[in-house]
């Protein structure tokens, strides 16, 4: 167990980074942990419950979103450690019923490719993180997956995949046991002392320590959002609800040890990149985003749900950890965890503020006239996405649905058809053209969402 038996004060420029952030962005309320060389400090800021004039305290319960995957990765590297899966074995040889459309493919997806995001698979709609429970179970969603389409060859293409996990999080019902949720607890928040972690939604939406979800309202006012609702199928991707002490014990594990869940070994493979993005040496470990920069390798991994925006992001050569919980959908809890690291360090972790690019370094060479034959309009379900070009780079708009503000995109290349985000929405992630039998450029590959070409036109960025 990771014992914290007090904590210190967060310092003026720490506390001067959180309430600067909340203020500009319009963020009801925030808890924070730091952990630096083995000390720890938490704090809450603002309002958990606006109606009542609650304040956040180190008890505030928050929804995880997406930082719930590292937690899910863990899981399945346990029972990689005692031989019950192997991380490059396919899913079908351990759940022989799972199909997908194309079935030939679906024999190639491994366990690693559904935690490194590069199954194919990427959003296939069939999970919603806001929605509730559309599928009784994780088998149900898994078994729902045999009308997917995949969106490339598994292994071809790094695609963000919430239905994946909720895969991932099945071979722990499946192989262990224990299920999923009963795992979580006995096998990774109690040996760390996460106390008042929980894999049951339910726990949240009862607590007397809740922090209430809002989304940017009129005039820079925060409005109520809906309660998240249960679904056991999305909690593998997503559902996992901390306080900001209790992820202070799991990043002390992650960073310092000793660690009571996992192995030196597996610690280094999930915190390593297993799919690389271009020649840049950033990619995807498993259940984290790798990064480097200045001082050293960035470890990663955001959360957006509504109601909520939360970031864990650790500096390992450093032994430095940040969570940041937010109760506001769309916060930048992403930007104020780098930005606590560069006061804590007083030196630039990746950047020195959070409006200059990544220092995303790449020495391919793009062909201008192969960039430039990308611009367009592209479409999907969710919304647009225009691109421009100009000078062998691409910059995309990207707009889901009337309600939401567009996304400006900056973006590098990295590779063939590969360009990497260094600033606006979606930072840090990769960006794959799809080109068609003739070598059109007919879809976009952005965060877990193909795009398919609508109109063409030229432009300058």
């Amino acid at each position: 167990m990771t014992i914290i038996t007090s904590y210190d004060q967060l310092f003026d420029a720490q506390r001067a980074v959180v309430t600067a952030a909340m203020s500009a962005a319009g963020i009801p309320g925030a808890a924070v942990a730091v952990v630096h060389q083995g000390r720890v400090a938490v704090a809450g800021f603002g309002l958990a419950d606006l109606a009542a004039g609650t304040a956040v305290t180190a008890d505030s319960l928050f929804p995880l979103a997406s930082v719930t995957k590292s937690f899910t990765a863990t899981a399945v590297m346990q029972l990689a450690e005692e031989g019950r899966i192997a991380l490059d074995q396919p899913v079908v040889d351990y759940l022989p019923w799972f199909r997908l459309a194309d079935t030939d493919a679906c024999r190639r997806i491994t366990v690693r490719m559904l935690l490194n995001h590069t199954s194919g698979l990427g959003r296939t709609r069939h999970l919603d993180p806001n929605a509730g429970a559309s599928y009784a179970s994780r088998r149900d969603l898994a078994e729902a997956l045999a009308s997917a389409q995949l969106q490339t060859m598994p292994g071809e293409a790094w695609s963000y995949s919430n239905e994946a996990y909720s895969v991932a999080g099945h071979l722990v019902d499946a192989l262990g046991s224990l299920t999923f949720e009963e795992h979580l607890r006995e096998r990774i928040f109690a040996p760390l002392g996460m106390a008042a972690t929980t894999p049951d939604i339910t726990e949240w939406l009862r607590s007397p320590h809740r922090a209430f979800g809002y989304a940017p309202g009129a005039h820079g006012v925060p409005e109520p959002v809906a309660d998240l609702p249960i679904a056991p199928a999305s909690l593998p991707a997503g559902r996992v609800c901390a306080t900001a002490p209790d992820l202070a014990r799991y990043l002390m594990a992650m960073l310092d040890g000793p660690n009571p869940v996992l192995t030196s070994r597996s610690q280094r493979q999930m915190q390593s990149p297993t799919t690389l993005w271009g020649d840049t040496a950033w990619g995807y470990g498993l259940g984290w985003f790798i990064q480097h920069g200045p001082a050293g390798t960035v470890v990663r991994h955001g959360g957006n749900q509504r109601g909520v925006a939360n970031h864990l992001f650790m500096v390992t050569g450093e032994r430095l950890g940040v969570a940041v919980l937010t109760n506001l959908s769309g916060a930048p809890a992403g930007h104020i965890a780098e930005q606590l690291a560069n006061v804590t360090l007083g030196r630039p972790v990746l950047r020195g503020g959070v409006d200059e690019p990544l220092p995303v370094l790449s020495r391919y060479q793009a062909d201008p006239g192969r960039v430039a034959a990308v611009g367009g309009t592209f479409a999907s379900a969710l919304g647009e996405v225009a691109a421009t070009t100009g000078d062998g780079r691409l910059t995309l708009m990207q707009r889901l649905g009337e309600a939401n503000a567009p996304m400006h995109m900056e973006t590098i290349p990295i590779g063939s058809d590969l360009f990497m985000i260094t600033r606006g929405g979606a930072e840090g992630q990769p960006v794959r053209v799809l080109r068609d039998a003739g070598g059109r450029a007919d879809r976009l590959l952005l965060a877990g969402t193909v795009y398919n070409r609508a109109s063409h036109h030229g432009g300058s960025v």
